[in-house]
């Protein structure tokens, strides 16, 4: 499942790169580690800022989201600082584990021409 309620104009390149590559990691983790059979992708923008959410319905988070073997994780946490917002893990809906990016855009928009 997806949803996407994002302006194509919102972010600039190195935001899209970010919060792609994020997005990426976030995937793999759920098809390589949770083992989940659904997820769900929420990408939306309003006044606030930008949020990026992730559910699945997989064996749920690791005990210690510090431990150096959780590179994916480190790597996830440092592009949200150079995105300037946030990252947080907690249980989904589902059971699984739940993704929440969130930051406020400030990048250029593409160049129109």
């Amino acid at each position: 499942h997806q949803e996407v309620t994002l302006a194509d104009d919102v972010l600039g390149p190195d935001e899209e790169l970010h919060v792609v590559q994020i997005l990426r990691e976030a995937l793999a983790n759920v098809v390589q580690h949770a083992r989940a059979s659904r997820a769900a992708i929420h990408l939306t923008g309003d006044a606030d800022g930008v949020t990026l959410r992730v559910d699945d319905d997989g064996s749920g988070l690791p005990d210690d989201l510090t431990r150096p073997e959780h590179y994916g994780i480190i790597i996830m946490k440092e592009r949200a600082q150079g995105l300037g917002g946030r990252l947080h893990f907690a249980a989904s809906d589902w059971g699984g584990a739940r993704l929440e990016l969130h930051f406020t855009p400030h990048g250029e928009p593409h160049d129109a021409t």
